[in-house]
């Protein structure tokens, strides 16, 4: 039977691979993990004491016990009521990470919720290395999951909700990022003539004038969807980026004929159009501003999505031509500081994403190379020749079999004769 001793409780609590999960917690002749659950001023606590000894989990739980009673600065909240807390500090991050975090909270607590923890100081250090193991999804994914939980640890424990952070002890995954392949000039010419095999002609304009800032700027498609018609004056293209809130301006005449072909495309570009198919007057050039941002990224992404496959470009999508002007500006000698400026990214990020592809680097890395061995002498300053019995001695005999032994030496000796 389990444990009882006033207000506190000791039980095994049964994991899967418990064939006596069925008899409940009161059976307790098996390895399980041994938990406590205590009621401390009115309020129940349940707490895993990590591990499977009967006698060590009546020592710690002793000492919990204390912990609860005395009081350790800790006010713990319940999940659900923390995870609303925390989404509220949010409240000035984009739409899309919102959704992020939003949804990742919703898993923890759902996996919170099986396993019976009700409050902050109930979950074991454990806690996010179990929770990985329900998540199938890819390192890149799971490293982003990662970091939102831990941010939601840290929030709780800055405010006293709970002592420690579970998903700190959790180790980051080794993420690989993707090359980088730019697109060469036969394959965003074939993607051009792609614009116009589409069925009709507002959709060539749309799909034909996004192309071309995406080539000219390197804006991702939310920034050209988000392209406001005044942000496109005085010979220069003047926006701000979505995801990161830096600043890009660029002029028109360093684009040369590209830049021309883009204005051209911008200024037949017909209005845009609402649900029943009638233009309106927007300040948008790819959306009629009623609608959600997400919707029209949506409808526009349909439809380059089209184009990409009548080009038949292997591997094509919007944001390789983010990637193409970002090699290309390192491979005419751009420095990072310069390409973040075009790209309104931080000088960080870019080096990590397109550095280590461009030709430039490479090359200032094989000059400094030959520049190291050229200026090192490893040669000896003096060729002394060997002599043949030198050489017979160090190999160890006719055969080069090098051993004290005469059976080994015999043994070799019949499989070479």
């Amino acid at each position: 039977m389990s444990s009882t001793s006033g207000d506190l409780r000791l039980y095994r609590r049964h994991g899967d691979d418990c064939d006596k999960r069925h008899l409940g917690r009161d059976f307790t002749r098996c390895s399980c993990v041994v938990w406590m659950e205590a009621t401390v001023n009115g309020r129940r606590h349940r707490l895993s004491l990590n591990t499977r000894d009967w006698k060590l989990a009546s020592k710690r739980s002793s000492k919990k016990l204390a912990e609860l009673v005395g009081g350790d600065g800790v006010t713990s909240k319940k999940i659900t009521e923390a995870v609303n807390l925390f989404l509220l500090s949010k409240a000035d991050v984009r739409p899309g990470t919102r959704r992020n975090i939003q949804r990742v909270m919703n898993n923890f607590t759902g996996y919170c919720m099986v396993n019976e923890w009700d409050r902050l100081d109930e979950i074991p250090m454990d806690a996010v290395d179990r929770f990985r193991q329900t998540r199938s999804v890819s390192a890149s994914t799971w490293s982003k999951e990662l970091a939102i939980l831990r941010d939601f640890f840290s929030h709780g424990q800055a405010r006293g909700w709970c002592k420690s952070n579970p998903a700190k002890v959790t180790k980051s995954p080794r993420v690989r990022y993707a090359e980088k392949k730019p697109y060469t000039i036969e394959e965003i010419t074939a993607i051009l003539q792609a614009c116009d095999r589409l069925p009709d002609s507002y959709s060539r304009a749309r799909a034909s004038a996004a192309i071309f800032i995406m080539v000219c700027t390197g804006l991702a498609i939310v920034d050209v969807v988000s392209l406001r018609r005044d942000a496109v004056r005085g010979g220069a293209i003047s926006t701000t980026r979505c995801k990161t809130g830096q600043p890009v301006h660029l002029l028109l005449a360093d684009m040369g004929a590209h830049g021309e072909m883009m204005m051209a495309a911008l200024l037949t570009l017909p209005r845009p159009r609402n649900r029943a198919g009638e233009p309106v007057e927007s300040e948008f050039f790819f959306q009629t501003g009623g609608g959600s941002q997400r919707a029209a990224v949506r409808d526009l992404t349909r439809t380059l999505d089209r184009v990409y496959q009548l080009s038949g470009v292997k591997g094509a999508h919007n944001h390789r031509f983010r990637h193409t002007l970002a090699i290309g500006l390192f491979e005419k000698g751009a420095t990072a500081e310069e390409v973040s400026s075009a790209l309104g990214n931080s000088p960080t990020v870019v080096r990590k994403h397109y550095s280590a592809w461009t030709d430039k680097r490479q090359e200032r890395l094989s000059s400094l190379l030959q520049a190291y061995h050229s200026g090192t002498n490893l040669a000896q300053s003096e060729k002394t020749p060997v002599s043949a019995s030198e050489i017979k001695r160090s190999n160890g005999g006719r055969h080069g079999i090098r051993t004290h032994d005469p059976r080994v030496a015999n043994a070799v000796l019949s499989q070479l004769s």
